[in-house]
């Protein structure tokens, strides 16, 4: 019987002890704290989610010999790149219309074989947050891939061939990045989502040094 009450009795201390945990001056409960954390909890999500929404792209970064290059201090000492800033970006952008075709900010339509410095092609990037720059200026050791990238990483980079708004080439050549098969397949994709009819245009793919050339189905 003893054991029993002595049960009883510390099964009620227990439950009291606990009450009194969570409540403090009378009827008023800790927990009213709680929407706070909540709050923080949601904001931490949504931080994170937006950090994986910018980042759906495998990027490849600045290959180590062209570090620097933009002060003169990289392993290619006679290079003294342009790095082009944000609000410098906006001549180089490529939009795409209704119909898929490509023009700039003008609306004027894009073309790389008319005064383009590559044989008709120009170069580009694929920046991690889906944007394409293009320009048809290449200078060694002053303007490349980078300039466009601002040496940071990016989805893709290579030559474009686009004439009067109408892709017609896109490869992965560009030896400050050095993007492989999967960069070049994310910015096919990404020309896709844009709207651009892909069907029927040149893939260059540089792989293992070797050029492999085709033809996209769709």
């Amino acid at each position: 019987m003893k054991i029993k009450v002595l049960y009883i009795f510390f099964l009620l201390f227990f439950a009291l002890a606990r009450e009194g945990f969570t409540c403090t001056e009378g009827d008023k409960k800790q927990p009213q704290s709680q929407p706070k954390a909540s709050s923080q909890l949601t904001s931490v999500c949504s931080g994170l989610a937006d950090k994986l929404k910018s980042t759906k792209y495998e990027l490849v970064s600045l290959s180590s010999e062209y570090v620097g290059e933009e002060q003169g201090k990289s392993r290619m000492k006679e290079f003294f790149v342009q790095y082009l800033k944000e609000d410098e970006l906006l001549p180089y952008r490529v939009f795409i219309t209704s119909e898929g075709s490509f023009v700039n900010y003008q609306k004027r339509k894009w073309d790389t074989v008319a005064g383009a410095s590559l044989l008709g092609e120009a170069m580009y990037v694929l920046r991690d947050n889906g944007d394409i720059i293009v320009s048809n200026r290449i200078q060694e050791g002053r303007f490349h891939h980078s300039s466009l990238g601002g040496g940071k990483p990016v989805a893709c980079a290579g030559t474009i061939r686009i004439e009067n708004g109408k892709l017609t080439l896109v490869t992965n050549e560009s030896g400050h990045y050095k993007p492989g098969r999967k960069q070049l397949d994310q910015m096919i994709e990404r020309l896709r989502e844009l709207g651009v009819n892909t069907k029927g245009v040149r893939v260059r793919l540089i792989e293992r040094g070797k050029h492999i050339e085709t033809s996209l189905k769709k």
